[in-house]
């Protein structure tokens, strides 16, 4: 099993509804109001994180614990 959040690099703050997905599959799950997730995968496992709301998509390589920060894309309306 592997954890994370998912935050914003404009203020910190936990990002929900981003989607983390196992890369090269159809296996996803979606982060709640605090910007958590979790996925029954091994560590190692590369994940690609998208969110709503201008930000940059990320790819990871899973640890156990992961904390994620996500650029906002430059030029795009700023994020609530």
């Amino acid at each position: 099993m592997i954890i994370g959040i998912v935050v914003s690099s404009v203020d910190g703050t936990p990002l929900a509804a981003c989607s983390v997905s196992q890369k090269g599959t159809l296996i996803t799950t979606n982060t709640n109001a605090l910007g958590e997730w979790a996925l029954d995968l091994p560590v190692g496992t590369t994940l690609v994180i998208t969110a709503p709301g201008g930000y940059k998509q990320a790819e990871i390589i899973a640890q156990e614990n992961n904390r994620t920060v996500l650029q906002h894309e430059p030029g795009t309306s700023k994020p609530h």
